[in-house]
């Protein structure tokens, strides 16, 4: 009987990026061994050691019906085997340089790395086609690094759009769009919202959120994130940021606003969405540190964000529309 995984090592992760995008992908373990598993057949891609077991991190998530609220170890149940599958995006697409691309659990790529593996869960519990609308698409670095996407139609905003890099990404729709503005898209057109280090730079968050809500669908997921900081330091540091805007210090498209995890709760409830999920990520972040060659030391990171989220350095949140 195969069992679908998420986690690969490195090795035959090229292979599932590189020429089969276009095809259906499954990775799948069956009998203790990593499988392959496409519409041209199953290969097997990474055997088990002989007592049967694959490595911790190639195992099936584990399906909760009923998520208990503000779910903070989610993460920590997550394969870490994505980061070694994207290697290949990491390389060409994000942090180009040696220092950057020296580890294989790099600090600074959790945040697409915890953003694509909720997302791919909660598609998985959808189980047919979903709309995901990148709000910040940039240069669609968050859909590249998402694996397998045979089932999801991705549609990207910005205010500035790249095109020839956002074409490339394959976006099924790109619209260039103030976020201070009424999104362009239907009411209920979109079974997830990401929106990464987008809330900090708006002026009117609470205008915003409440657009993501009316473009979700029932039961559909906002993933978001942004840097955190302590209560107190996050409201010094604000109108530190009003100040510096007043006196023209400081560009309009930089950060406007500060965020503490009470902040995004009371503002993801002020439309009507559920907070599931609130966690930080790391406390320590240095570019090509060797710790980062060792998954001990990225749950050790994920283990401090989930118990101290305001001292997690970023917060990423999951908040649903209920049905």
């Amino acid at each position: 009987m195969m069992v679908p995984v998420w986690g690969a090592r490195h090795t035959f992760g090229r292979d599932v990026m590189n020429g089969r995008a276009g095809a259906r992908v499954t990775l799948c373990r069956d009998r203790g061994n990593a499988m392959l598993q496409t519409e041209a057949g199953t290969q097997v891609v990474s055997a088990a050691d002989p007592a049967g077991r694959v490595d911790s991190y190639a195992r099936p998530l584990r399906r909760r019906d009923k998520p208990s609220r503000y779910r903070r170890f989610q993460a920590l149940q997550w394969p870490l085997g994505l980061l070694e599958l994207c290697a290949n995006f990491r390389a060409e697409e994000v942090r180009p340089g040696k220092r950057q691309m020296c580890t294989l659990y790099p600090v600074w790529a959790l945040r697409y790395w915890w953003t694509a593996c909720a997302l791919m869960a909660h598609a998985q519990r959808c189980g047919g086609a979903c709309t995901v609308v990148d709000l910040g698409c940039n240069r669609g670095m968050m859909k590249r690094f998402v694996p397998f996407q045979d089932t999801l139609s991705w549609i990207g905003l910005d205010r500035n759009i790249e095109h020839s890099r956002l074409h490339a990404a394959n976006y099924q729709g790109l619209h260039e769009c103030d976020f201070d503005d009424p999104l362009p898209l239907p009411d209920a057109s979109a079974d997830i919202v990401i929106a990464l280090h987008v809330f900090e730079h708006l002026q009117r968050p609470e205008f915003t959120i409440r657009q993501i809500q009316r473009i979700l669908r029932p039961g559909g997921i906002l993933l978001a994130g942004s840097p955190v900081l302590p209560k107190p330091l996050a409201v010094l540091q604000e109108w530190r940021f009003r100040r510096q805007m007043e006196t023209g210090r400081r560009h309009m498209r930089r950060h406007r606003h500060a965020f503490w995890p009470r902040r995004w709760v009371n503002l993801v409830h002020t439309a009507g969405l559920t907070t599931e999920t609130l966690c930080g990520t790391h406390f320590l972040r240095w570019t090509g540190f060797v710790l980062e060659n060792y998954r001990w030391w990225i749950r050790l990171n994920q283990l401090w964000g989930a118990l101290f989220p305001s001292l997690g350095s970023e917060i990423y949140l999951q908040a649903r529309r209920p049905s």
